[in-house]
């Protein structure tokens, strides 16, 4: 418990031998006798849960103070620990802590099982004092992976309980996931909403996770109304300044946003260095090396070498959202290079692929390079006038699935979807699902070599 509170100081220099000596009292404990004496203590922690929560708090300490062999070693013996753990409020804490780890190095599958199996103990009565985190990763895991749906279906449950949760750090995650969620689906009134609400229940600075996703959320915000300047604005050292950082991946959209700007030696140098930290403290969770390279390749104007790596990034096998992105940058050059053909069946891939994401600016994007119907001079588009659940209704109708289905989907009920359904082909000026297929159902296509 001190070390508890000593996290929440933002001082983790004592952390590591306070926990050690606490290890060593737990290992004692397991050495002794089997039975417990005196039955006012059986309520206590056992021995093996004071391990697991002092391993994955051994991880979070050594992370802050940059001690990555400790981490290392310390993510070993957690993982032996969970191997052979029964089910406790501690197993949860443990998977929670192994699965930032995973994300963190974008092993995002991995942290997924993770966290899906510290919720399934949850369901069982067990409640760990990161389950509200446990539920907040869940749902950013779900987000990479592609999974809006699932993610904002977390997102309602788990804001639900969030007052009732004792990890009362993790209840501005929720929220800021909700940002980042809104922004993808370019609902820009909900996004500030999540941001206002995030701010309103952070009763504590303690922080693990929160940095990356107040960024994220205003990342996703500027490139939701295509404004690489903000972008610039959100990751500049001013705003970061003196606050920590679990990797450098959000960087990623530095690069791109500076090569957006024309500003081809700035982005050089600021890809060069996360070249150099590939495998370590930046992961491709937000775009490919291959798909950066085409875009500082762009902005110096060397259009073979930029299409060369923006045909690699769209081939090379990558999380949803990147590999959407790497077929509409090549989609778009191809377009503006003259190459209109093979454009077109790129970006109709990409179109494809922004749909299962429900990412409503980037079809807007997409549609307006591919339909000169759509307003180029318009931020929002045609699908401005959708709420953000007639946009999730309007995204499954056009991929085929029934109101039956959707209904079962969204957790809704089928004359509400149904509702949902007249208002999003009113507002389209739509007839018939056949016509919202035919706006959003682009061709399939794999770029050649």
């Amino acid at each position: 418990m001190s070390v508890m509170i000593q996290l929440t100081t933002d001082d983790y220099t004592p952390i590591i031998g306070m926990l050690e000596r606490t290890r060593t009292l737990a290992t004692e404990l397991q050495s002794g006798p089997g039975d417990v004496s005196d039955r006012r203590l059986l309520p206590l922690f056992t021995a093996e849960e004071v391990l697991l929560r002092c391993i994955g708090l051994t991880i979070v300490a050594a992370a802050r103070l940059g001690d990555h062999q400790r981490v290392t070693t310390a993510l070993h013996d957690l993982s032996a620990a969970i191997s052979t753990a029964q089910e406790s409020p501690a197993l949860i804490d443990a998977l929670t802590c192994r699965a930032g780890v995973l994300a963190g190095v974008g092993a995002v599958t991995e942290a997924t099982i993770d966290l899906e199996s510290a919720l399934t103990i949850a369901s069982h009565g067990v409640a760990g004092w990161s389950l509200g985190h446990a539920r907040a990763l869940l749902a950013y895991c779900y987000w990479v992976l592609g999974r809006p749906t699932d993610a904002t279906s977390l997102l309602d449950t788990a804001s639900l309980v969030a007052l009732d949760n004792i990890d009362v750090s993790s209840r501005p995650l929720l929220y800021l996931m909700r940002a980042i969620i809104a922004a993808d689906s370019g609902d820009l009134d909900a996004h500030t909403h999540a941001l206002r609400t995030a701010k309103d229940v952070t009763v504590t600075d303690y922080d693990t996770f929160g940095v990356e996703l107040e960024l994220l959320a205003a990342v996703q915000r500027a490139r939701a109304i295509g404004s690489p300047q903000e972008v610039l604005d959100a990751l500049s050292d001013e705003r970061i300044s003196g606050r920590w950082l679990a990797g450098s991946s959000i960087f990623t959209y530095k690069v791109d946003a500076l090569a957006s700007l024309g500003r081809a030696e700035e982005a050089d140098r600021e890809l060069s260095r996360l070249r150099a930290l590939a495998g370590q403290r930046w992961t491709p969770i937000y775009g490919s090396l291959e798909w950066l390279e085409g875009r500082v390749a762009e902005a110096y104007e060397l259009t073979e070498d930029a299409l060369k790596a923006y045909r690699s990034a769209s081939r090379t096998p990558s999380l949803p959202a990147p590999h959407a992105q790497a077929l509409y940058d090549l989609g778009r050059y191809l377009i503006e290079t003259r190459h209109e053909a093979n454009g077109r069946r790129a970006l109709r891939s990409a179109l494809a692929a922004f749909r299962r994401l429900a990412a409503i600016p980037a079809i807007v994007r997409t549609l307006t390079l591919l339909d000169g119907s759509v307003d180029s001079s318009s931020q929002a588009g045609p699908l401005d006038g959708l709420t953000s659940r007639e946009r999730e209704v309007a995204a499954n109708a056009a991929n085929g699935l029934t109101n039956a289905e959707i209904a079962k989907l969204l957790y809704l009920s089928i004359p509400t979807v149904s509702f949902h359904m007249r208002n999003v082909l009113a507002k389209l000026g739509l007839s018939s699902r056949r016509e919202l297929r035919s706006l959003l159902q682009p061709e399939s296509w794999t770029p050649s070599t």
